[in-house]
């Protein structure tokens, strides 16, 4: 109950017809089925003198209510009313109208029965008037949300996917480009994946080695190869050793030995790098995974 209505309930034109509906209805209601007979809210006169009556009263009521939707519209742009207390809204719209009309009955067209006794049977007969095109709303106004919020998860899907192709464009566009940053995280240097050869840590520091246009170039910074394997997990840089970091995609050959192993890769002036016994098994898993 505490969720917001729709803006549109507070649209003028939404008001309008809701208002026409519900004043057909009542009309119909009191005319045709007219369950509680044509004295609903006055007793004396004709059946056409009192349909006539509460024809009046009807379209007055129908002035009073739009007049209430007005003020409704304004405070609207200030307050957002929740369901609660949009039915609250609507219960006193009820009780005012009724409350007038008791008064101008009682006291203007001098009817015997007491303030007390008119303003019930009206209420009552009001209440049970309006409950159904009220209710109507009430479910109409619940289907347009729903389309509505249907309608912004269809966008927000849309864009998502946008998004995410726009993303997989740049990540063609950019190569698979490789950042690394220092301690204080400041970019120092972006690399392609394809260019990237091999990382070598040296206490504090680490060397990045690739290629530019086919020579072998290197730089340093302050980090460590935990950072930079962190944050590209699912890349093919793979730790060899607690000193190397390696690019598997450039590994030429793989020679086993008793405490671990070396790697050679794809350039000339790289030199071997060793394989330690801590890393020997993600190696060969991953040497597995490619021929599989």
């Amino acid at each position: 109950m505490k969720k917001k209505i729709p803006e549109f309930s507070y649209s003028l034109i939404y008001n309008i017809y809701f208002l026409l509906a519900t004043l057909g209805f009542a009309l119909f209601f009191v005319a045709f089925y007219s369950p509680f007979g044509f004295t609903i809210w006055y007793v004396e006169g004709s059946k056409i003198a009192n349909f006539a009556f509460a024809s009046i009263v009807l379209f007055s009521a129908f002035g009073f209510v739009f007049f209430l939707r007005v003020i409704l519209h304004f405070v609207s742009k200030k307050i957002k009313l929740n369901y609660l207390q949009y039915i609250l809204w609507i219960i006193a719209e009820l009780l005012l109208f009724v409350f007038l009309y008791s008064l101008y009955t009682r006291y203007v067209l001098h009817d015997q029965r007491s303030f007390y006794d008119i303003f019930v049977r009206s209420f009552f007969y009001t209440f049970m008037i309006l409950l159904i095109p009220y209710s109507f709303s009430f479910l109409y106004l619940n289907l347009l949300e729903k389309s509505k919020q249907l309608t912004q998860l269809k966008n927000r899907s849309r864009s998502k996917k946008g998004f995410m192709s726009l993303q997989q464009s740049w990540s063609q566009i950019a190569g698979d480009l490789i950042n690394f940053y220092d301690e204080n995280d400041v970019l120092r240097l972006s690399i392609k994946l394809f260019n990237l050869y091999y990382v070598e840590s040296d206490l504090n520091y680490v060397t990045v080695y690739y290629t530019q246009n086919d020579d072998l170039k290197s730089f340093t910074l302050r980090s460590s190869l935990s950072k930079i394997e962190n944050d590209y997990p699912s890349s093919s840089l793979i730790r060899s050793h607690r000193s190397f970091l390696i690019n598997f995609d450039k590994v030429k050959s793989f020679q086993k030995e008793k405490e671990g192993g070396v790697i050679e890769l794809d350039h000339p002036d790289i030199p071997s790098i060793p394989v330690s016994k801590t890393y020997i098994d993600v190696l060969l898993e991953r040497f597995k995974s490619v021929h599989s």
